[in-house]
């Protein structure tokens, strides 16, 4: 699968909360993809090996151009296929708080 280039004029970029983090994200042709890199204008061989390796382990990964940056994005589709189900990240069942381990989750957080 050849790895696509567009112009960044012909895409529309969002934000979105994923995993406690605002990313960026892309919509192209109605698939949507996350931001993986950018790179200057005058490294775009190091942009099309980030994507050959994306596209080479199973992902969608296109390529956007403007003057000054290459930026490579993947498909948030073949991101969600590639991790099996067992591997997908699971929410942490809520743990009530007591006055008993209030203060322990309190040192345990100020830790963090």
């Amino acid at each position: 699968m050849e790895t696509l280039l567009i112009n960044e004029q012909f895409v529309s970029q969002f934000k979105y909360w994923q995993a406690g983090q605002i990313r960026t994200g892309m919509r192209f042709r109605n698939n949507l993809f996350e931001h993986v890199a950018q790179f200057k204008a005058n490294q775009r061989p190091q942009a099309f090996e980030l994507a050959w390796k994306l596209t080479q382990a199973g992902q969608e990964a296109i390529v956007t151009a403007s003057t000054a940056q290459y930026t490579v994005w993947v498909s948030l589709r073949s991101k969600e296929l590639i991790l099996p189900i067992r591997e997908q990240p699971q929410i942490a069942p809520f743990e009530q708080v007591t006055p008993d381990n209030q203060q322990h989750q309190l040192k345990i957080a100020l830790s963090a």
